[in-house]
């Protein structure tokens, strides 16, 4: 229960709520509205942006939910519906090649060689994946993986392109993939409701520069896409790898496994 209290004066904040919740809202002048149960990893994302624990789910919300929350601080979540297709990083219709060598996006600030924690990438995959697409309209270059992940649906309906998340997924960052790592079996539970099996290889929305140079130097300059594998059991690994998708395997099991798009939402 939330005390209403409409003076100017009045400095709110969470105390105002019972038990573990916040305060939520733009009544009162932005004073507050409700009290909201705090957002969880693993909790699940519905249509309207409300979001509801794992433990309260049931079939009559089941079409309603769209994703599932990974990063509760910065409001992040994955789509509960698992693209299974598997892309290349860069332009299509060209040697992945000649592409990690002469089509950098320039734009795009790159993960240097000697960042041993990927630090120097830039984190805000949304961020990312709008400076792909102005890449895209600015040249000819279609790059196949940010056009699918960007225009993913949840399902197939007309009214689904009148809402708030049509068209704005985007391909997460290193570090965004990383919280997603960290808080791997509270979303991995939840994508199980939608028969979605988490563990896979993703790419992400950052590049890496051989050179350790931010921006590109010179046409020789090699630049790669950066990928993460996710999994349980400290199966988290990043690599990376010319822009065409690729089949490896290596020590922790992930046999012939290719390169896909994990479309993510910020809400």
């Amino acid at each position: 229960e939330c005390k209403e209290v409409c003076d100017p004066k009045f400095q709110y904040d969470s105390s105002n709520c019972a038990g573990d919740k916040v305060l939520t809202g733009n009544s009162c002048g932005g004073k507050f509205e409700n009290c909201e149960a705090k957002v969880k990893a693993g909790d699940l994302l519905l249509a309207d942006k409300t979001t509801v624990p794992y433990e309260q789910y049931t079939e009559t919300i089941r079409d309603k939910v769209i994703a599932v929350v990974f990063d509760p601080e910065k409001r992040l979540a994955v789509s509960r519906h698992a693209d299974t297709s598997s892309y290349s990083w860069g332009p299509s219709g060209e040697d992945p090649r000649e592409i990690s060598r002469m089509n950098d996006v320039p734009a795009l600030l790159n993960c240097t060689a000697n960042d041993k924690d990927y630090s120097s990438c830039p984190a805000d995959g949304e961020q990312n994946s709008a400076i792909v697409k102005a890449h895209e309209e600015s040249t000819s270059a279609f790059y196949y993986l940010f056009s699918s992940t960007r225009s993913h649906r949840i399902s197939y309906n007309a009214s689904e392109q009148q809402l708030w998340f049509y068209q704005k997924w985007f391909v997460p960052s290193v570090a965004e993939l990383m919280t997603l790592q960290n808080n791997y079996d509270a979303v991995a539970k939840s994508l199980k409701l939608y028969g979605y099996n988490l563990k896979g290889s993703y790419w992400s929305s950052n590049e890496y520069s051989y050179s350790g140079a931010t921006v590109p130097v010179k046409d020789s300059d090699t630049w790669d896409a950066i990928y993460v594998n996710i999994g349980p059991n400290y199966g988290f690994h990043i690599g990376h790898n010319y822009r065409a998708n690729i089949n490896f395997s290596d020590s922790e099991g992930w046999i012939n496994a290719q390169i896909k798009s994990l479309p993510t939402i910020k809400f």
